[in-house]
């Protein structure tokens, strides 16, 4: 979309080798992090297990490890990205795929609301079953 062209976004979530979902559902949220219409300028990946020798290597991520407190890596995660924009995705427990279009509609909602200073979104759980 023309309007966000010059509009950096940067996206921040969790990397554990002990993910529920195991690293193929890690995978899969990258996936859908990098097919978005909005393509982020950088995704930040915090390492979890950082200290348990994880070996998370990947050119398009920036890592984020060392930390005792996960909240001062996060911290530290805000505090350096360089977007306009920050989209948190708290994936600790569950899978979150986003939509392709889930980082333009975040923007467009910015837009249409001069006050807005922080956007919030739930989410549905696809369970697989019908």
């Amino acid at each position: 979309m023309e309007i966000f062209k010059n509009t950096k976004v940067s996206v921040i979530l969790y990397y554990s080798k002990n993910l529920p979902y195991g690293l193929d559902g890690f995978e899969r949220i990258l996936k859908t992090i990098k097919e978005q219409t909005i393509p982020p300028e950088e995704i930040i990946v915090i390492d979890l297990d950082e200290r348990d020798g994880t070996n998370l290597n990947n050119e398009d991520l920036r890592i984020i490890r060392g930390f005792n407190l996960e909240a001062e890596a996060l911290s530290e995660a805000i505090e350096g990205s360089s977007g306009d924009y920050i989209i948190y995705i708290d994936n600790k427990k569950y899978e979150v795929l986003l939509k392709r279009s889930f980082i333009e509609t975040a923007l467009m909602a910015n837009i249409r609301n001069d006050n807005l200073g922080m956007l919030y979104t739930d989410y549905e759980m696809d369970t697989g079953k019908s």
